[in-house]
């Protein structure tokens, strides 16, 4: 009993450190200025062909302890050059390719590319991972947006980190398939599907999208100082398939949802741009053949956090607190399960990060980031069965990107056309 309670007070003790050392702690500042990428249509550009190059140089450093990941570093940069035409006002068309490389390697297995590439393959290309791009974007109605081919992913999607891992807007392949997109003074709404693995007749591995929905309602004016909002989001991510070669019912459909309420509050201020609160529970279920682990069917979390932003830094903290949840796309520390299959009872984290940004211009914007994770003890089981202890540990990251993306008018058809 007396250690019991010494490792409660430890926990308490480390609490208020966090609590103290950041003391209004959400960190998206690198996401809206560096990683996402910019939705609306330029009506100027009607009848014009552009050539775009979106590019992203990173480093980023990842000091992993306990049971739930490995570390790894991710030295690199991916470029996406591509062609651009305004066919309307409303209409966009691109086309050209994405490019992924990493510092010290030549050769990139052939599959999925999501944290670090996930499939086993003999199969490898070499200098690039390399996929071809495609989208067409159409604003139907002022607030209506319908894109198909490569959608707005990644950042855009503004999720939060239990259900995607910001990483991802490095490593991940670019996202495909169809979105919609609205937003209103009330509503803000994001709809897509993702399409990650088509299979031919007899192919030796499943079917596999993600649907998702990220959605957010204002309940006080955007333009108020104050903001009042309940946002919403939920991914489905599905394997299966009737065509494939695969033997038995293989056929899986996993989800999460959050739902919350977030706080913020813009002071009329040039040091202290914004303060907010947010917190969020989440659920997780399962619908078919065991996946991920072994048999958990459902679970869920809780997930408070504070943040502030002053000049150019953004600071937060967070708590993390979970029930046999297993996150689709997030961060490894939201997680019930263990990379190596270990099943927890529970887990909990405080995490706390720091980051900088700066936009030197319209194409160019650099970024940095430390975020550290204290995860607390908990028990668990392996794939065993056998009982397990997975300890207290602290582990950190710590990463710096530049993003550049300038874009150059290629031709005006415009200047072809007679005069009335």
């Amino acid at each position: 009993m007396q250690g019991l309670k010494y490792y409660n007070m430890k926990n308490i003790v480390l609490v208020i450190f966090f609590l103290l050392m950041f003391p209004i702690l959400r960190a998206d500042l690198i996401s809206d200025k560096v990683y996402k990428k910019n939705t609306a249509l330029d009506t100027s550009c009607y009848n014009q062909l552009h050539l775009k190059l979106r590019s992203l140089g990173f480093f980023k450093n990842n000091e992993f302890a306990g049971g739930y990941a490995k570390g790894y570093t991710l030295p690199g940069f991916w470029i996406s050059p591509r062609l651009a035409y305004y066919p309307a006002k409303n209409v966009k068309l691109e086309a050209g390719a994405h490019l992924l490389a990493y510092w010290g390697t030549q050769l990139y297995p052939v599959g999925i590319y999501k944290n670090i590439p996930d499939w086993n393959t003999n199969k490898h290309s070499t200098a690039f991972h390399a996929l071809p791009y495609f989208r067409v974007h159409w604003a139907a109605l002022p607030n209506f947006d319908v894109v198909v081919g490569d959608i707005y992913g990644g950042a855009n999607h503004n999720l939060s980190e239990p259900l995607y891992y910001p990483e991802m807007n490095l490593t991940a392949d670019p996202e495909a398939g169809a979105q919609l997109l609205f937003r209103s003074s009330v509503f803000e709404g994001d709809l897509w599907i993702n399409w990650e693995s088509f299979i031919f007749n007899g192919s030796p591995y499943q079917e596999m999208f993600t649907v998702g929905l990220s959605s957010k309602f204002n309940l006080l004016k955007s333009d108020s100082n104050f903001e009042l909002s309940i946002p919403i989001q939920w991914l489905a991510h599905h394997r299966g398939g009737e065509i494939d070669s695969l033997e038995g019912s293989t056929v899986t459909t996993s989800m999460n949802f959050a739902g919350g309420i977030r706080f913020a509050y813009r002071p009329n201020s040039s040091v202290v741009k914004r303060l907010q609160f947010e917190t969020l529970g989440l659920f997780f279920c399962k619908d078919g053949e065991k996946m991920y682990a072994r048999d958990i069917k459902k679970g869920w979390a809780v997930y408070p956090s504070l943040s502030m932003d002053i000049w150019d830094l953004q600071a937060r903290v967070s708590y993390w607190k979970c029930d046999n949840f297993i996150s689709l796309m997030g961060s490894p520390f939201y997680n019930s399960v263990t990379y190596n299959g270990d099943v927890l009872n529970g887990s909990q984290n405080i995490s706390a990060s720091l980051q900088y940004c700066k936009e030197i211009n319209k194409c160019v914007a650099l970024g940095a980031d430390v975020s550290l994770y204290y995860t607390l003890f908990t028990t668990g089981t392996n794939r065993k069965g056998e009982s397990i202890d997975n300890p207290a540990a602290t582990s950190y990251t710590f990463g710096v990107y530049v993003r550049v993306n300038p874009d150059f008018l290629l031709y005006s058809f415009n200047k072809n056309k007679k005069k009335d």
